[in-house]
């Protein structure tokens, strides 16, 4: 696994996550550790689900999204206390959550079949997105919540989370992401950026 971070939207703080799975807080003016969200594991063994992680800062800073071997938590407010948890039971390949923290998305690689979650932190539960296809790279949430979209070798597909219908596709995408205002998903092909519009 190799270690991932991501950092604060104002800029003042960055979370990683080391080759161990220790989650640590960062101050970035002073460089010193802020807190310690979770100690690491010195072996892995064979467990293949202990070497996929993932990290995220909410587009409002409120929240950070964290996952490590198959457990899901999301921290809220400066002290980072742990709001809510989750047991995917399966290693995510990719997260994404939404501006406000309250949806994160997850992109799970089962021994079986992938699939995609959609976790509600504030009442703990989660939904498979519907009308979703393997997409083999990128799994990107809306900032309002509202789609999710995946991007992969040739292919990027945008869902309608609340209706389970495709918003929009193309046949090239190797890593898509969702504007500010969440009208439209940047897919990059091949050194070119791509805009595919919102639905009128």
């Amino acid at each position: 696994m190799r270690p991932l971070g991501d950092v604060s939207p104002d800029g003042q703080h960055a979370v990683s996550i080391g080759n161990d799975c220790r989650i640590v807080v960062w101050d970035l003016a002073t460089g010193e550790e802020v807190k310690v969200l979770a100690e690491g594991r010195k072996t892995f063994g064979n467990d293949r689900n202990a070497y996929f992680s993932g990290v995220r800062f909410s587009g409002d800073g409120t929240r950070l999204c964290t996952h490590t071997g198959t457990q899901l938590t999301t921290w809220q407010g400066p002290s980072r206390e742990a709001v809510a948890e989750m047991s995917t039971g399966t290693a995510p390949v990719r997260l994404d959550c939404s501006g406000d923290g309250k949806l994160v998305l997850l992109y799970l690689s089962g021994s079986n079949a992938d699939d995609a979650i959609l976790f509600k932190v504030e009442d703990g539960k989660f939904v498979r997105v519907r009308g979703f296809k393997e997409v083999d790279s990128e799994a990107t949430l809306s900032p309002d919540g509202t789609l999710a979209g995946f991007s992969g070798i040739g292919k990027a597909e945008v869902y309608d989370l609340a209706s389970g219908e495709k918003w929009t596709a193309a046949e090239y995408g190797d890593e898509g992401h969702f504007s500010s205002d969440s009208k439209q998903y940047a897919v990059s092909d091949s050194g070119t950026v791509r805009l595919l519009d919102s639905r009128d």
